[in-house]
């Protein structure tokens, strides 16, 4: 703990700095032409209650609750953001998104996949101006689920790896927009 305390806010930047540069470089030797970011969110409880930013949680616990971006792929973390624990999940996700796209080659195809958390108007928003294809869980209620139960028969196909299941796909807009 005590050495931690030296570094700085700057030493801080200089080292995700660094992280950044070895990321560039790393990029060129990059094989794949398509790329899926699983973004997160998660509680980490902290035993000390004396911890600056560790505060009460929508769950209870009182920890930190970083938001997490990882590269499928490859299992890279692709960026990181520590955050104070009664944060909100998708809190600063745009802005956090911008940076792990600006990390990426543009001209590898780019998806997204999040829980929940991350089903935000300005999040979608984001998503459809960059061109990135999404995944997002989305509460099953109001006009989509309405979508859902009015879709016909021949939508719904079978998945194989769980017995007696059905998936189906179709666009939904969030707003009539």
């Amino acid at each position: 703990g005590l050495y931690l305390k030296r570094f700085t806010l700057g030493h801080l930047k200089q080292l995700e700095r660094a992280l950044e540069l070895i990321q560039q470089r790393a990029r060129v030797y990059e094989r794949f032409d398509e790329v899926t970011i699983d973004i997160d969110s998660s509680i980490y409880e902290q035993a000390s209650k004396n911890k600056s930013g560790s505060v009460r949680a929508y769950n209870g616990e009182i920890g930190y609750h970083p938001l997490l971006a990882f590269i499928d792929q490859t299992g890279e973390l692709l960026q990181a953001q520590l955050r104070s624990g009664n944060t909100y999940s998708s809190k600063g996700a745009v802005a956090f998104l911008k940076k792990c796209l600006k990390k990426l080659r543009k001209k590898v195809y780019k998806r997204l996949r999040a829980d929940s958390a991350f089903y935000d108007e300005a999040m979608l928003q984001f998503l459809e101006e960059q061109g990135v294809e999404y995944t997002i869980v989305a509460e099953q209620k109001g006009r989509l689920l309405d979508e859902i139960v009015n879709l016909p028969a021949y939508a719904w196909r079978p998945m194989p790896e769980r017995d007696g299941a059905q998936v189906a796909e179709f666009e939904y807009k969030t707003t009539n927009s």
